[in-house]
């Protein structure tokens, strides 16, 4: 995120890992498939290039989708899971290179935002400490108050995406939503002031979790904070889907047809 481009030892390893794919594919007689990449392979200035090479050389045509069908993608996953009386009026879904947030009315989307604030992207920028976490904070509300407009009201329900909110509902858990995981809204703040203290191993340690999610969990624990607040501190619902969930919800659907 801070050079603009794929640098080499990352898509030295993507290509690792998709020759791996490839490799699968023609060992099962996978005839079709779809393999999409987000925000940091679409807006990177080599992106066609690393795109290309992933195709030639592993056979995998992997494509950078559009921030409006990383969305829906993520919107219909989302809205599977809840009865349609009982859907989220926003989703907020914290990748590595941006906050996407939606509103809803009912199952359309009325508004949506996409803020710079991906955990990997603001990790670039510098240490991570009380005064970086205040300028988070403050950028999160001010570019939803700039792009959104006006907090929804209301708003009773917001499901939170991505693997940052699967690891903070299992740190600071809330009252389960029938059935659902819920995140506790009110320890975030709580559960930041002790993630600041530790260094990335005790936190693997701790928390029993990857180096890379125990690098960017406290940016996430705030980010979320500064979305709950600005909502009105809501019932945070984890309902642990997102874009690949999309993808074979989209799938099964074309095969019914």
């Amino acid at each position: 995120f801070s050079s603009g481009r794929i640098g080499a030892k990352t898509a030295t390893r993507a290509m690792a890992a998709f020759a791996e794919f490839g490799a699968l594919f023609r060992r099962h007689g996978v005839h079709e498939h779809r393999a999409v990449a987000t925000s940091a392979m679409r807006n990177a200035a080599n992106r066609n290039e690393v795109l290309a090479a992933i195709r030639a050389e592993c056979g995998v045509s992997l494509e950078a989708i559009s921030g409006d069908e990383e969305a829906a993608l993520v919107r219909s996953a989302v809205l599977s899971r809840f009865p349609s009386k009982a859907s989220p009026q926003v989703i907020a879904d914290l990748g590595g290179g941006s906050l996407e947030i939606q509103v809803l009315d009912g199952h359309l989307r009325t508004r949506g935002a996409v803020l710079p604030v991906g955990t990997v992207r603001v990790g670039e920028m510098g240490t991570f400490g009380s005064r970086r976490a205040h300028e988070i904070r403050e950028l999160v509300v001010g570019e939803l108050d700039r792009q959104l407009g006006p907090c929804p009201k209301n708003v009773e329900l917001a499901a939170l995406c991505g693997g940052n909110a699967k690891a903070l509902a299992t740190l600071v858990p809330g009252k389960r939503d029938h059935g659902r995981r819920t995140l506790n809204p009110d320890e975030l703040g709580t559960s930041l002031r002790w993630l600041r203290k530790m260094d990335v191993d005790q936190r693997m340690r701790k928390l029993q979790v990857r180096r890379d999610r125990a690098e960017v969990i406290a940016t996430a624990a705030v980010v979320f904070d500064a979305v709950a607040s600005w909502l009105g501190t809501p019932t945070l619902v984890v309902p642990g889907v997102g874009v690949l969930d999309g993808l074979l919800h989209r799938a099964a659907f074309d095969l019914s047809c």
